[in-house]
């Protein structure tokens, strides 16, 4: 199934990025209609192209706007040149979510012949805003009450287009479609979806809204000011009289924009109370949602765009419209001597009796103006036709250059994967000299036979265990994996009477085997743990199971994580979880001690990127401060500690 939104944008520089990065993980593909943006919009859906994000861009140079005409556009190609299966319309301002997981869910289950209206929350800039957050659905959190709210949104299916010959109206908040057919159709308005729009998000980009949107409503076909333009008119007339806007007057703005009860007013109904509340928008399935655009807003930049196009376009007005010059009438001898100039000796009989009521004047008229548009019509399909080969020449030519450049990049990656493996290694090995040399001289690590190769522990992260056991000196330490690195924690554990070490490892056999080469005391537990699959937003992972039965209320000021695996295997071969080894959520905040290090092998995966992106949301959810560190040799490692072990991000 393929589920396609389509999207018309102009100027929204401030939020394509936010738009774009959230729904590439609901829809299959984003289909944006450019109504010719002045600012920072086209720059940025460039780059977010570059990077392979689901976009197709289409740069409309029919600037004059009627919402209803482009987004039909919009909905045909979405299927007759893309194939999409659903239609999701959305404005950028506009974020289709859910209370909980991803909103693709519920879209994929719309029945053929069924449409949603879904219905639209807003959401309202505040003071309170991070403005370093330039994520949008997480910068904005305060609500307004859902239930002042006025039209829902339409998703529509593509069998309602081709067998009922549905079309979008205005805003996309209804269908249009034969009265005959209508009954068959079935219109689902209780659904779990909801669309989350944030109309005004900053003092700027509100100064640019409305002085460009407010006369541009103006300007459509059959504007009725009362229905179209009314929630403009209020924040327009209050930039006139002061030139400016503050926070406090887009808060107010926001607050009070588009709603019912202030259709048509000179200014806001002050006695309808709008309460406020903070409710976060779900964004917890999303993946890649880091910002990496900077963008310039500039509202006087946009209104001088917008006042020059609209000053062309009167221009235009005036040049095409026909100069109508009065004529003397003519004297009754003047048309006499006319009449008789009249060469009528030439015609035959049928066109003079034709000429008695002037249909041979008006047939060999209508004649050669009919032929004369022909020929101008047979010259513009030459001329197109001449353009047409000229194009295909100029697309084989990028064609054959796009091919030169592929295998170029394919080269330079190639080559770059090269470095960064030589890099890597050369890494690997300055570790390997200086961690040989730091242990020589140890007091407690008496043993040294390491097998430091293939998926065992690396030499980074057998450097930087063995610093923050000998520097830090923890005293309670989780090791959640068997192998290499227990060498180093059961050593340590031995040498030092009031430090007590638990080892979870999920293969016995592999404890039986390794434990022959470790001196196990009393203060030294290595316990079987039994692996569960389990599911986090939709994908599969791995754990240890019942960790907080073996660990009970212990607070450890070290934990090492280096299992369970980080991958399942089926038979299509090895595949690597999106999140893995994560039983450390289970343990923040009750298992960590007031000071602690976390620390991580290999960090260079993705699924132990994203399980401690997780732990550092768990921190500051609960207010613990922490600090971090990254080691990289063949394989990386990472940890979090608190205040008192800065110095660990030193070694």
């Amino acid at each position: 199934m393929k589920i396609v939104s389509i999207t018309t944008i102009k100027n929204e520089a401030d939020i394509i990025e936010s738009f774009v990065r959230y729904h590439q993980n609901i829809f299959d593909l984003m289909i944006i209609l450019d109504n010719g943006s002045t600012d920072d919009t086209s720059y940025i859906l460039n780059e977010l192209i570059n990077e392979g994000l689901p976009i197709k861009v289409i740069l409309d140079k029919d600037k004059y706007f009627e919402p209803a005409i482009k987004y039909n556009f919009l909905l045909d190609k979405a299927i007759n040149e893309f194939q999409a299966d659903i239609i999701c319309p959305l404005d950028a301002d506009e974020f289709l979510t859910c209370d909980e997981g991803n909103p693709r869910r519920y879209v994929e289950k719309i029945p053929k012949d069924t449409y949603f209206t879904v219905n639209r929350v807003s959401y309202v800039p505040t003071e309170h805003d991070d403005e370093t957050d330039l994520f949008v659905p997480s910068r904005i959190q305060y609500l307004r009450d859902p239930s002042l709210e006025i039209q829902g949104k339409i998703i529509i299916t593509r069998q309602l287009v081709e067998d009922y010959g549905a079309r979008l109206t205005i805003g996309n908040h209804y269908l249009k479609m034969d009265k005959l057919k209508k009954h068959n159709v079935s219109n689902i308005e209780d659904n779990d979806l909801c669309i989350a729009h944030f109309p005004l998000r900053s003092i700027k980009q509100t100064m640019s809204k409305v002085l460009t949107n407010y006369p541009n409503s103006l300007a459509r076909k059959n504007v009725d000011p009362n229905r179209i333009s009314y929630h403009y008119t209020i924040m327009y007339n209050k930039i006139k009289q002061r030139g400016t806007l503050d926070m406090e007057d887009v808060t107010d703005y926001a607050t009070q924009y588009d709603l019912r009860h202030n259709r048509g007013r000179e200014d806001f109904d002050r006695d309808v109370e709008i309460k406020l509340f903070k409710q976060p928008m779900n964004i917890a399935f999303c993946k890649d949602i880091d910002m990496k655009y900077e963008y310039h807003e500039n509202p006087l930049s946009n209104l001088l765009e917008n006042t020059v196009y609209m000053a062309t376009e009167i221009h235009k007005f005036k040049s095409h419209t026909p100069q109508v010059k009065k004529e003397k009438p003519k004297k009754a001898e003047e048309v006499k001597v006319s009449e008789e100039k009249d060469n009528t000796s030439k015609k035959s009989f049928s066109e003079k009796f034709l000429s008695r009521s002037n249909s041979f004047t008006y047939y060999k008229n209508f004649h050669d103006s009919y032929k004369a548009s022909m020929n101008r019509k047979d010259k513009e399909i030459e001329s197109l036709k001449k353009k047409v080969k000229s194009y295909q020449s100029q697309v084989k030519t990028l064609k054959n250059k796009a091919n030169k450049t592929s295998e170029i990049i394919k080269n330079q990656k190639r080559e770059l994967s090269k470095l960064n493996k030589s890099v890597d290694i050369n890494s690997e090995l300055r570790y390997a000299f200086v961690f040989n040399d730091t242990i020589r001289e140890s007091q407690w690590l008496k043993r040294k036979d390491f097998s430091l190769i293939n998926s065992a522990a690396n030499y980074s992260l057998m450097y930087s265990l063995y610093r923050i056991l000998n520097d830090a000196q923890p005293k309670n330490i989780l090791e959640m994996g068997l192998g290499q690195t227990s060498k180093l924690t059961t050593q340590y554990a031995n040498h030092f009477d009031d430090v007590k070490l638990t080892i979870l490892e999920g293969d016995p056999v592999w404890i039986d085997v390794f434990s022959e080469n470790l001196n196990v005391t009393d203060n030294i537990s290595i316990s079987h743990m039994e692996l569960e699959e389990f599911e986090y937003y939709n994908t599969k992972s791995i754990r240890f199971k019942d960790v907080l039965d073996v660990v009970g209320d212990e607070k450890f000021d070290l934990i090492v994580i280096d299992g369970p695996q980080g991958f399942f295997e089926d038979d299509n071969g090895r595949h690597l979880l999106d999140y893995s080894r994560t039983n450390i959520w289970q343990l923040i905040p009750d298992n960590i001690s007031e000071e602690f290090i976390i620390m991580i092998d290999d960090f260079n995966r993705k699924g132990e990127k994203r399980t401690f992106k997780r732990v550092k949301e768990l921190l500051n959810e609960n207010d613990i401060e922490f600090y971090d560190y990254t080691c990289k040799g063949i394989k990386h490692q990472y940890a979090v500690f608190s205040e008192n072990f800065r110095y660990i991000s030193w070694i």
